[in-house]
């Protein structure tokens, strides 16, 4: 129980620190970048999150089916549920890729009238940066899911907030030299990656984890089916919320509304995030009353 208090207090506490440093960073960014630069950043941004309804709630699905595997103390099964989650983040992995190339290349027939043409090779490597980034948090995402399908309540929380601070102090420090967008992709990549390599390590040495390909398993692939649509609708939905305008905006009129328009939306919907934290932290005690 102390575990879980502790866990809910400190996803609040990152929360409350991503509110804030958002507010900061967004105005830090878009005084040291300008309007058009700071705007295609969020126009790329949000095109790249399309491809985010592909997550399926992999994580969420790891964490409910360690709970009910770990009822049974049966080790290989704890091992197909991880290495079938796993395999399944691989498949949706490809699957961004190669909607990501295709992505690449209409870049320019869908920007000709707000990019720059020579401003377009640019906005193509900040995509591809970003969709590195997508594929990597696809996969922290299903990783992390282990922590509370073992009750694991606080490192999930204290890796986010070290990341976070780090990602500020990484912006403050980069932007004030490099006034490029393409920087803050680059390092959220960069973080991500040396994360996920850091919950990986954490993972194989804490809990019974198996990234075998043997392990993989149709049944419980199709017993947790269900979820991943009712998520994959809800991300859906999410996505349709957050990203769409920002995509309109940027097409049909300029770089610089997307930079106006992203910083009052981000004031207006960080409030919603502070909804969804019990959710996460009694997911657990849902699963073991089942």
């Amino acid at each position: 129980m102390n575990n879980k208090k502790t866990g809910l207090v400190l996803s609040y506490g990152y929360t409350f620190i991503n509110m804030l440093s958002g507010i900061f960073l967004s105005s830090f960014i878009l005084r040291s970048l300008g309007d058009f630069e700071y705007g295609l950043y969020q126009a790329i941004s949000s095109f790249v999150n399309y491809l985010v309804i592909l997550e399926f709630g992999t994580g969420t699905v790891m964490s409910r089916d360690l709970l009910l595997a770990r009822k049974s103390a049966d080790e290989k099964k704890l091992k197909c549920v991880t290495s079938t989650m796993f395999w399944v983040t691989v498949i949706l992995a490809g699957v961004i890729v190669i909607l990501g190339i295709v992505f690449y290349y209409l870049i320019p027939s869908i920007y000709h009238v707000t990019i720059p043409t020579n401003k377009i090779p640019y906005s193509q490597k900040m995509f591809v940066i970003m969709i590195a980034y997508l594929v990597i948090s696809f996969f922290s995402q299903t990783v992390t899911g282990m922590f509370l399908g073992n009750e694991d309540y606080n490192i999930g929380n204290i890796l986010k907030i070290i990341c976070l601070l780090v990602r500020v102090i990484l912006i403050v420090v980069i932007i004030s030299h490099y006034k490029y967008s393409i920087m803050i992709a680059l390092i959220d990549m960069v973080l991500s990656l040396i994360f996920l390599i850091f919950e990986l390590i954490y993972t194989r040495k804490r809990y019974i984890v198996s990234y075998k390909l043997k392990y993989f398993s149709s049944v419980i692939l199709k017993k947790s089916l269900p979820l991943c649509v009712a998520l994959l609708l809800q991300t859906i939905i999410n996505q349709a919320n957050g990203s769409v305008d920002k995509v309109v905006i940027s097409i049909k009129m300029s770089m610089e509304s997307v930079a106006h328009y992203s910083v009052a939306a981000y004031v207006c919907n960080m409030f919603n995030s502070l909804l969804t934290i019990p959710i996460a932290m009694y997911l657990p005690q849902v699963s073991k009353n089942i």
